[in-house]
C-alpha cells in the first residue's frame, strides 16, 4: 500500500515538545499479523485481536500521538484536471507509547462509508468528490494532466448507433479528412461494429464506409493491434479538427521519456469527455512481461502520480502523442491497458505507416479514375 499522511499537533510527540503547530506525518500500512505481534492485547485496546474495520500504521521516527486522536490519515490523488485531492481512509483510534517505531491504530474509514453518507445525506464517491473539490478554491497541482476538453484535436469517437451519442464505443485519430486510426479490437468488435465516427468540436456523424484490419492481426492478441476507418464523405476542413500527421521511423528522432494519453471520463454527466495524460515512458525492461517481446512495436507507461479511483478510463483506439497539442501521432492506445492507474499500453504507429499509406493513396486513385 501507498505511503499515508496524517496531520498531527506538535504534542507528546518524539521530542516531548509542546507546541499548537500542525505538523504533517508520513505513514506506512502496517499488515495485521505484525500489527498484532506490536500491539500489547488487553481488554481495553484490542479484546478480539485487530478488526476488519481497524488497519494499523507506523514509521521509524515519525507518528500521531496523545492528543490526535480523532485526525484523518490520508492519501493523495490526482484527478484529471491536475488538482490534488486527499483521500480520507482513517481516523487515529489509539496506539502504543508515542517513540522510535511506535505503532497506531486507525479505524477504516470505508467500513462505514454507507453509514456517513446516510447520515449526511450525501453522495460520498469518487466522482462527487471530483465534483466538490473542483468548485471549492483549487488545491496543489502537479500539472501532469490537460484539462482542456478538446485536445487532441484529431480525436474523434466511435459509435455503433447514431441515436445513442452517449453508448461509449472506443477513440480513433482522424489522419487525413476521410480516414482514422484506431485499435483492430475496437474494429473488429462483432457485437457492436463501428458504424459511425462523432466529431464532438462540430457535432458530425459520418457513416463507417469501410473497416481496415491489419491483415496480420488476431483476435484478441496484442501484435498489430491497429485498424484504419474510411469515411463516407470527407469531414469538413475547419478548425479545431486537424487531422494527425504519422511519425515515422527515419525522421528527426525524438527522445520519448514521456508521452501523453488519451483517457475519458463521464464524472460530469453522461456524455464522455476527453482528457490527455502524460505517462512516465518505462524502460524496456520495466515493462509487463506480456510485451517484452513486442518493445519494438509497443509503448508502455505508467502515470506518475496515482489517479482518483473510478473517474478515468482507457480510451481504447485513442491518440497516443509527444504533447497534448502535437499534431503527429506516436501511437494507438491498446487493448492490453486496464485502467489509468496500471501499465498503459500502445501500439506504435511507425511500423504501420506504410500499410496505412497505401490504402490511403489507393483509395485516392481510385476516386480520381472513377468516371463522371
Amino acid at each position: 500500500m501507498e505511503p499515508m499522511s496524517a496531520i498531527k499537533l506538535g504534542f507528546g510527540d518524539f521530542f516531548e515538545r509542546s507546541s499548537p503547530k500542525f505538523e504533517k506525518v508520513t505513514l506506512s500500512f502496517i499488515n495485521k499479523t505484525e500489527c498484532e505481534e506490536r500491539m500489547p492485547l488487553s481488554e481495553r485496546s484490542l479484546p478480539n485481536g485487530l478488526l476488519d474495520d481497524q488497519f494499523c500504521a507506523g514509521s521509524d521516527n515519525e507518528d500521531t500521538c496523545e492528543g490526535d486522536s480523532g485526525t484523518p490519515l490520508f492519501v493523495e490523488r490526482q484527478d484529471l484536471d491536475g488538482t490534488i485531492i486527499p483521500l480520507v481512509v482513517g481516523i487515529v483510534s489509539f496506539g502504543t507509547l508515542c517513540t522510535d517505531g511506535s505503532t497506531g491504530v486507525y479505524t477504516r474509514v470505508a467500513s462505514y462509508k454507507e453509514w456517513i453518507e446516510k447520515e449526511i445525506q450525501s453522495n460520498l464517491s469518487y466522482s462527487a468528490c471530483s465534483r466538490n473539490a473542483q468548485s471549492h478554491t483549487k488545491h496543489q497541482t502537479y500539472g501532469n494532466t490537460a484539462a482542456n476538453q478538446q485536445l487532441p484535436y484529431h480525436r474523434v469517437e466511435i459509435i455503433s448507433n447514431h441515436t445513442d451519442l452517449y453508448a461509449y464505443h472506443c477513440g480513433a485519430t482522424m489522419v487525413d479528412y476521410k480516414f482514422a486510426v484506431t485499435s483492430a479490437l475496437c474494429a473488429a468488435k462483432i457485437h457492436a461494429p463501428p458504424m459511425y465516427i462523432f466529431v464532438e468540436s462540430t457535432k458530425e456523424i459520418i457513416p463507417i464506409d469501410k473497416v481496415y484490419v491489419h491483415p496480420q492481426y488476431s483476435q484478441n492478441k496484442p501484435e498489430n493491434d491497429i485498424a484504419l476507418l474510411r469515411l463516407t464523405k470527407y469531414l469538413k476542413g475547419e478548425m479545431p479538427l486537424v487531422p494527425a500527421c504519422l511519425y515515422r521511423t527515419g525522421e528527426t528522432q525524438v527522445l520519448l521519456d514521456k508521452i501523453y494519453y488519451t483517457v475519458r471520463s463521464n464524472q460530469f454527466g453522461n456524455r464522455t469527455r476527453t482528457h490527455t495524460i502524460r505517462m512516465q515512458i518505462k524502460q524496456d525492461n520495466q515493462c509487463n512481461s506480456l510485451i517484452n517481446h513486442l518493445n519494438h512495436t509497443m509503448h508502455c507507461g505508467r502515470h506518475q502520480v496515482p489517479l482518483i479511483p473510478s473517474i478515468c478510463k482507457v480510451d481504447y483506439g485513442g491518440a497516443i502523442s509527444r504533447n497534448v497539442s502535437s499534431p503527429c501521432l506516436y501511437g494507438v492506445v491498446s487493448s492490453l491497458s486496464l485502467g489509468c492507474n496500471s501499465d498503459l499500453f500502445g501500439t506504435k504507429i511507425s511500423p504501420y505507416v506504410d500499410w496505412i499509406d497505401h490504402i490511403i493513396l489507393n483509395n485516392y486513385s481510385n476516386d480520381l479514375n472513377v468516371s463522371p
